[in-house]
């Protein structure tokens, strides 16, 4: 599929989104590869916003890691607070599980410590478990590919889900624990609803979500700036798809596409097509793509539950 300008994507169906490809040539190293816990900054909607970050080597956002490898991370905390990464998807020994105060302590600023365990195969995420870090996008794709996927004659890509706010997460937290947020406006007694037909009433949107995001991410990137993609036409794509959003469950829209899931959370399941899949917070799902033969633009998008904003990728 050619690639076309950015300007030409938005005026024609305006939505699309980026992709992190995960290329066959990144591989990791045998050796002990660093990653750094660091902060960055973010464009979202024309505001600069500072977040949290996993600092790969060579700029990659996530590894691409084979089955017979060993996972060797040497982790450096470069905050100005303690954290702690865990290898979501994965099963090391406990003491590398990466949770604070239950496999290890929290690495303080300045400390490193090294990972070393067998991979599982598939789709999987790296992410804080100290704090509030998450919400502060402190994550990172984890894949894990077989000689099946090595040898499969398929674009390989990954897409990281976030929901993104510019208020502090402490500031949140401290609101829902006080009784506020979203839904507050719909926490008061229902009165008597015999009778009624509860089957056709729509949940409203402030009961499905605590949290009025400013925006949706699909690695990194909000629908005003997206990257286009090129894939061959003809060809195949397996898209990784992974929500790392910290209060939303999403619909992922196929578009004109016609998707295989393939896999979940890491495990091969009995491929099945549809052109609208669920994905919940924290879940991974593998979808095949067969290009259409003629070139063109091929939105898919990310749809939260309960909010009509999204976000998507081509």
């Amino acid at each position: 599929m050619p690639l076309i300008s950015r300007r030409r994507f938005i005026a024609g169906i305006g939505s699309a989104g980026a992709l992190w490809p995960l290329g066959r040539t990144a591989i990791a190293a045998p050796e002990a590869t660093r990653i750094m816990a660091t902060t960055r900054i973010l464009d979202v909607k024309g505001k600069a916003a500072k977040v949290f970050g996993l600092e790969m080597p060579l700029g990659k956002h996530g590894f691409n890691f084979k089955a017979s490898q060993r996972l060797r991370l040497a982790l450096t905390n470069m905050l100005d607070e303690s954290t702690l990464i865990h290898w979501h998807g994965q099963t090391p020994p406990t003491e590398q599980d990466g949770v604070p105060q239950l496999s290890q302590p929290a690495l303080k600023p300045g400390e490193s410590h090294v990972y070393d365990f067998k991979p599982r195969t598939g789709t999987h995420w790296m992410h804080s478990h100290a704090g509030l870090q998450e919400q502060k996008l402190l994550a990172a794709p984890m894949v894990v590919r077989d000689n099946a996927d090595l040898a499969a004659d398929e674009l390989d890509h990954v897409v990281l889900l976030h929901d993104f706010t510019f208020r502090e997460p402490q500031e949140i937290l401290s609101e829902l624990q006080a009784g506020g947020g979203e839904h507050a406006a719909h926490s008061g007694g229902s009165g008597d609803m015999g009778g009624m037909d509860h089957s056709k009433m729509a949940m409203p949107a402030a009961m499905i979500n605590d949290v009025a995001f400013d925006a949706f991410l699909a690695n990194d990137r909000t629908l005003d700036d997206p990257a286009i993609l090129r894939a061959e036409t003809g060809g195949r794509v397996r898209l990784r798809i992974i929500n790392g959003a910290a209060a939303s469950n999403m619909w992922i829209d196929m578009g004109a596409l016609d998707g295989e899931l393939i896999a979940v959370d890491g495990n091969a399941i009995e491929p099945l097509r549809e052109k609208l899949f669920p994905i919940a917070i924290a879940q991974r799902v593998d979808i095949r793509i067969a290009m259409p033969r003629e070139p063109g633009a091929w939105p898919i998008l990310f749809r939260p539950e309960g909010t009509a904003q999204r976000t998507g990728i081509i």
